[in-house]
C-alpha cells in the first residue's frame, strides 16, 4: 500500500502516508461495527417479532374460543391488542374479520374502521363484498346517503354476483316502483334473479315482487307482453279463442274482468293470453311452486305444502292431466268417500291430477290442490300431495291447461323431523283444455 501511494504522488512523506492508513482502519472498524449493530438489532427485533407473534398467536386462539363461547366482547378486548401491535401478524386478516364482525353485531358504527381496514390492507380478500356491503349499510343508517350510493355503486361494479349487489339492486327496483316505474322495476327484478347465487335470500325477495308485478300483467286488459288485442269475429266463442290461443277460457274471461258466462259480440276487441306453454317446477327443498313460461322465463312462485314422511312427495317428471273443481276425496287410510261440503275434505277448492310424464293415463293419486288446513302451507304434512291455499290454486288451475309438464324436485336429503314448521313467505302459479268436465276421484 506504501509503495503505490508513493508511487501515486512521489512528494508524499512518511508520517503522510501513515496518518492515511490510521484513518482506513477507522473506516473499517466502523464499517465493522455498523454491520455489528445492524446484526444485533435484526436479531433482537426478529427474536421480539417471534416471542410476539407467539403471544399473539395465544391471544388469537383465546379470542377465537371466546367467540365461540358467545363472549363477543371479551373476544374483541382479546383481538384489539393484535390488531393494534402485530401489523405482521399472519392471521391479521381474519382478526380484523372477527373485530369488524363482532362489532357489527353490536354497535355497526364502531365496526366501520375495522371493515374500512379490511380494504385497505387486503384488497383480494373473500371478505371483500361483505365488506363494502356493511360500509353501505352503516353510511345508509347515518343519513350519509351520497356516501352510501357511492359504496353501492361500488360492490355492485367490483362485486355484481354478491348477494351485497342484490340487496343494493332490490332497493332500487323497489324505488323504481314505488314511484311508477314498475316496467324498468320489473326488468331490475329479473337482473337480480339472475345475478343472484343460488337460494339467494335476495332473488327470493325479487321473486315474490316479481310475482306480484307479472300477475297484474297475466291478468291485464291492456296489452303488454303476455296478451295482446283480439278483434271477434262472427262465431267466436271463449272456448274457440282458447284452443286456438292455447290458453284457457276461464283465463280469457278473467284477463277481461268476466266470468264464463260472457257472450263475446262480433268486432269487441279484447285481451287474449299468448303464452303459449307453460312448465311448473316444485322445489321439496324450499317449499315453493314455481311457474315459469315453455321457454323458461320466470312468471311467479307459490309457498306449498308437501309430504309428510310417511307419505313423501316423490320427486320425478310430471303433467297436469284432470282438473277438476272440488272432487269427492277418497280416503286411503280409511277407505271412505269424503265430500266437499264435509268438515273433513282436504282437497280445497280445486284439485289438478299430476300423471308420470312417461304415461299420463296411468292412475295417479297424487295432485296439486287447495286445503281447507291453510296453517299447513309451507309444512311437510299432506299425503303426498302439493298442497296450495285456495285462492292460490284457483289462481294456478285459471292459468295452465291440461298437458303443463311438472317437475319435483330434490336436491337435499328429506329432513328426518315430520313434525316441520312452516316455512316463512318471503315468497310469496287455472278451467283445463276445454273438454268437458271429468268426473271422477281424487286422492290427497
Amino acid at each position: 500500500m506504501e509503495e503505490r501511494l508513493r508511487a501515486m504522488s512521489p512528494e508524499l512523506k512518511t508520517k503522510d502516508i501513515g496518518s492515511l492508513r490510521g484513518r482506513w482502519k477507522i473506516k473499517l472498524l466502523l464499517i465493522v461495527v455498523f454491520f455489528l449493530i445492524c446484526g444485533v438489532v435484526s436479531a433482537g427485533v426478529f427474536l421480539y417479532q417471534k416471542i410476539g407473534t407467539e403471544r399473539a398467536q395465544k391471544d388469537y386462539l383465546l379470542a377465537q374460543t371466546l367467540l365461540d363461547s358467545g363472549r363477543a366482547k371479551d373476544a374483541r378486548e382479546a383481538m384489539l391488542p393484535i390488531y393494534q401491535k402485530y401489523p405482521t401478524f399472519p392471521q391479521r386478516e381474519k382478526v380484523i374479520y372477527s373485530l369488524a364482525k363482532s362489532f357489527q353485531d353490536a354497535e355497526a358504527r364502531e365496526a366501520e374502521p375495522y371493515w374500512e381496514s379490511l380494504l385497505a390492507e387486503f384488497p383480494e380478500s373473500q371478505h371483500s363484498a361483505e365488506a363494502l356491503t356493511a360500509l353501505a349499510l352503516i353510511a345508509q343508517a347515518s343519513g350519509d346517503h351520497q356516501l352510501s350510493q357511492q359504496r353501492w355503486a361500488r360492490l355492485t361494479k367490483e362485486y355484481p354476483n354478491s348477494e351485497g349487489a342484490a340487496y343494493s339492486e332490490l332497493s332500487r327496483a323497489d324505488e323504481l316502483a314505488q314511484t311508477g316505474k314498475v316496467e324498468e322495476a320489473r326488468t331490475l327484478y329479473y337482473q337480480i334473479i339472475q345475478n343472484s347465487p343460488p337460494g339467494s335470500k335476495f332473488a327470493g325477495e325479487a321473486m315474490d315482487k316479481l310475482s306480484v308485478i307479472n300477475t297484474s300483467y297475466l291478468f291485464s286488459a291492456v296489452p303488454n307482453e303476455w296478451n295482446q288485442l283480439v278483434q271477434i269475429q262472427k262465431g267466436d266463442s271463449l272456448m274457440k279463442l282458447a284452443y286456438k290461443y292455447k290458453t284457457t277460457a276461464n283465463f280469457i274471461a278473467k284477463a277481461n274482468g268476466r266470468d264464463l258466462n260472457w257472450s263475446l259480440v262480433p268486432n269487441q276487441r279484447i285481451t287474449v293470453p299468448t303464452i303459449e306453454s307453460y312448465r311448473i317446477v316444485v322445489d321439496k327443498d324450499d317449499l315453493h311452486l314455481y311457474l315459469y313460461t315453455g321457454s323458461g322465463k320466470f312468471i311467479k312462485r307459490y309457498l306449498v305444502g308437501i309430504g309428510r314422511m310417511d307419505h313423501l312427495t316423490p320427486p320425478g317428471q310430471y303433467v297436469i292431466w284432470h282438473k277438476l273443481k272440488s272432487p269427492v276425496w277418497h280416503d286411503r287410510d280409511t277407505g271412505r268417500i269424503v265430500k266437499p261440503d264435509s268438515p273433513d275434505y282436504p282437497l280445497g277448492t280445486r284439485w289438478m291430477t299430476i300423471s308420470p310424464a312417461s304415461n299420463p293415463e296411468a292412475f295417479s293419486r297424487l295432485g296439486i290442490h287447495g286445503t281447507n288446513e291453510p296453517e299447513t302451507i309451507g309444512q311437510r304434512a299432506s299425503d303426498g300431495c302439493v298442497r296450495m291455499s285456495n285462492e292460490e290454486s284457483e289462481e294456478l288451475f285459471i292459468i295452465v291447461p291440461k298437458g303443463t309438464p311438472v317437475e319435483i324436485v330434490q336436491k337435499r336429503p328429506a329432513p328426518q323431523d315430520s313434525g316441520s314448521q312452516p316455512q316463512q313467505s318471503q315468497p310469496s302459479p287455472l278451467q283445463d283444455w276445454l273438454e268437458p268436465r271429468i268426473q271422477g276421484e281424487a286422492t290427497e
